[in-house]
């Protein structure tokens, strides 16, 4: 019984220096655990002019920021807005030191690629007639300035090409032995029947050849005025054509225009004379 009561003692009294050894040394101070830090308002993390003595959330869901003691005594100066690191990194706002440079932006933009409006020529007749031949009949085809493109028949440019030649013949027959009044009249003549025929379409090479000649010719060749690509072809062989009837249309294809749709509010960041880049679906 006595040996009993000697182990218990000795086991109380190693508890007792065990458990003293194991305290913690005392401190001058205690350090006060964050979690029981009281804010003193808490702000709307969109605007911080919005405060709220509670926990409060805003149009968006989004809740307010505590403000502590530190963080509201801090030196910021003023209009500084403060934004928790927490919600910056939340919203993926990125921040920079601000300074003065010039922005660029890249603006896409979709489009399509059309005729320059001024290289293009509709060819039109300035009398009536038959088409008797087309030199040119293929849509793509290029031509060059002067290539013949068709032949027609028409009284009229005939008719007027007679009275050109009776006329020469008239002034020829006068020589210099006819008085002076006679002989300006057949000049007008002349000249008016020549006249004539440039005001139909016949050509000075074409006029200059039939003085040459002295014979009629049938059929008035019309020539390309430009050099470039057939798009168009409003007549075929045996069609009766007038000045209304458009033959060609021919453009010239070494120059084009793009035309861009741009939304309205890029519109600020274009300006006349930038440059741009295209691409083409077919030639990517």
């Amino acid at each position: 019984m006595a040996a009993l009561a000697l182990a218990v003692a000795s086991a109380g009294i190693g508890f007792w220096l065990g458990t003293t050894g194991s305290l913690p040394p005392e401190s001058g101070s205690t350090e006060e655990d964050p979690a029981e830090r009281e804010p003193l308002f808490y702000r709307n993390p969109m605007n911080p002019a919005i405060t709220s003595p509670m926990p409060a959330k805003d149009h968006m869901g989004m809740d307010y920021i505590p403000v502590f003691e530190e963080d509201a005594s801090s030196d910021a100066s003023p209009g500084t807005v403060r934004i928790d690191p927490v919600t910056t990194q939340s919203m993926g706002v990125r921040t920079a030191r601000v300074k003065k440079r010039t922005l660029h932006r890249s603006v896409r933009a979709s489009g399509r690629v059309a005729f320059d409006e001024g290289n293009i020529v509709r060819l039109h007749t300035k009398f009536e007639g038959w088409v008797e031949a087309l030199l040119a009949e293929e849509t793509g085809q290029r031509v060059e300035r002067g290539q013949p493109l068709v032949d027609i028949f028409s009284p009229r440019v005939v008719a007027a090409q007679h009275e050109y030649l009776i006329a020469l013949d008239s002034l020829d027959e006068l020589g210099n032995r006819a008085y002076a009044d006679i002989r300006d009249g057949a000049e007008r003549l002349v000249s008016a029947s020549r006249s004539r025929l440039i005001v139909l379409g016949v050509s000075e090479e074409q006029v200059k050849a039939l003085e040459i000649s002295r014979e009629v010719n049938r059929l008035v060749r019309i020539h390309a005025p430009r050099r470039g690509t057939l798009m168009e072809i409003g007549a075929r062989a045996g069609e009766y054509v007038t000045p209304k009837h458009q033959l060609f249309r021919i453009a010239d294809l070494s120059r084009v225009w793009v035309l861009v749709d741009i939304h309205e509010q890029d519109l600020p960041w274009i300006k006349e004379g930038d440059t741009a880049e295209m691409r083409l679906q077919a030639l990517p």
